[in-house]
């Protein structure tokens, strides 16, 4: 649950900068009640005309993004509140508009997220290789509001995984990097939460990137000025 979603738009080829805007505007005017609503998910929307594009004289593209209020003042996951909202984006006659749920983990919103494959001869070597031996767990709730559970290995008690809630990250398995043999050859390139941090852990300069929250807004941005230089 990165709290946004994107709504993307397109009008037809040659269609000038106040055409475009008022389809933008359609599609905002449809989503503000949304917005208004008592108990309302939403933080507030960002709408930008031309969208994206490369050529400067390129009007024929919009984008709106979503901003969801934070999870504990909320009962619904981002996929949840997408998936409402889907009848009033897609409907509109003029334009093309579709709604994007980023990535959980920050890569390009169009092409297939990191995979990670696993090989082995049989099922069973899979399971092996995939986990050996025997896990305790508990559950504690997260600041979305929904509940996590965590393993620990039964003779060692090192953390080894953790599974986000379902409603919020389904699927998803968060794997501590000392796990790894190679750790010491992994260098992260961004953090979040650093209001959390204590103060005497160091980044050793491989940080590129620091966010005192989850660093939403930011890198919708940064994802605003990669769809620019396509």
């Amino acid at each position: 649950d990165r709290g946004a979603y994107l709504i993307i738009g397109s009008t037809d080829e040659g269609s000038s900068f106040e055409y475009t805007q008022k389809q933008a505007q359609k599609v905002e005017a449809r989503l503000i009640p949304l917005l208004q609503a008592q108990d309302s998910p939403y933080s507030r929307f960002i709408m930008r005309v031309p969208g994206f594009g490369s050529s400067a004289n390129s009007y024929n593209s919009f984008i709106i993004i979503a901003l969801l209020d934070d999870w504990k003042n909320r009962n619904k996951g981002q996929q949840t509140i997408l998936r409402e909202a889907i009848g009033k984006i897609v409907t509109l006659p003029e334009a093309l508009v579709f709604p994007i749920s980023p990535q959980s983990i920050r890569v390009s919103n169009y092409n297939k997220p990191i995979q990670m494959v696993i090989y082995g001869n049989t099922y069973e070597d899979l399971e092996e290789i995939q986990e050996k031996g025997d896990t305790s767990c508990y559950e504690f709730e997260g600041g979305s509001g929904f509940i996590n559970t965590v393993h620990f290995c039964v003779n060692c008690h090192v953390r080894c995984k953790t599974h986000p809630a379902p409603e919020i990250m389904e699927g998803m398995v968060g794997i501590p990097l000392g796990i790894f043999d190679t750790a010491k050859n992994l260098s992260p390139k961004a953090e979040i939460w650093t209001s959390e941090k204590l103060p005497f852990l160091k980044t050793d300069d491989c940080v590129s990137e620091s966010f005192e929250d989850s660093g939403i807004a930011e890198r919708l941005n940064a994802l605003l000025e990669n769809l620019e230089s396509r």
